[in-house]
């Protein structure tokens, strides 16, 4: 949502000093991954895929509201062929609601397959400003914690790298910010 760049020039660090740019980065992530658990949904931009249950009707939401769409597939067998692809102009998109322009999408288990680009590729001014102001947050009071004491902390656990970073609580002006974005109950 950030980059460490701009969390430097937010904070007035030195922008030439990395001693800290992992714990920066950490933060960021941090932060960003608050703000998408607040607003129930993924807001930097990543390639998703997702198994949608078929309705047997001409609507199936996505969890991700996607910012375009590069395949749909349709199969009872769960097989993604080319067989299986469905035409663009079989659907449309509302929102994180796929509609079939006519019939309906075959009723089963994850019968449909979405791939597509969830996120903002490009941040929202108001999004950005929410990530810098948690980011702001998490990287002071780590600091008033105790001067030197890292409090984020990483270790391997059978062979994979996992990162614990402090959770806080979004205040009321980032809440006000990401409000527009929030996904609200299907």
């Amino acid at each position: 949502m950030i980059t460490v760049s701009d969390a430097k020039t937010y904070l007035a660090l030195d922008p030439d000093d990395d001693s800290e740019d992992d714990l920066i980065q950490t933060l960021i992530d941090a932060a960003s991954e608050t703000l998408e658990r607040a607003a129930g949904r993924r807001l930097r931009s990543q390639a998703t895929v997702e198994l949608v249950n078929g309705t047997g009707r001409p609507s199936v939401w996505i969890w991700d509201e996607p910012e375009s769409i590069d395949t749909v597939h349709e199969s009872a067998a769960r097989t993604w062929t080319d067989d299986t692809l469905v035409d663009p102009s079989a659907y449309v998109q509302d929102g994180p609601r796929l509609v079939k322009t006519s019939g309906v999408w075959r009723r089963g288990v994850q019968t449909v397959r979405v791939a597509f680009q969830a996120g903002f590729s490009t941040m929202p001014a108001d999004l950005a400003l929410a990530a810098r102001l948690q980011f702001a947050k998490l990287y002071n009071e780590m600091k008033a914690a105790q001067p030197g004491l890292n409090i984020v902390d990483s270790h391997n656990v059978d062979g994979w790298a996992q990162t614990f970073a402090p959770r806080v609580r979004l205040d009321g002006e980032v809440k006000d910010l990401i409000e527009p974005y929030r996904v609200r109950g299907l």
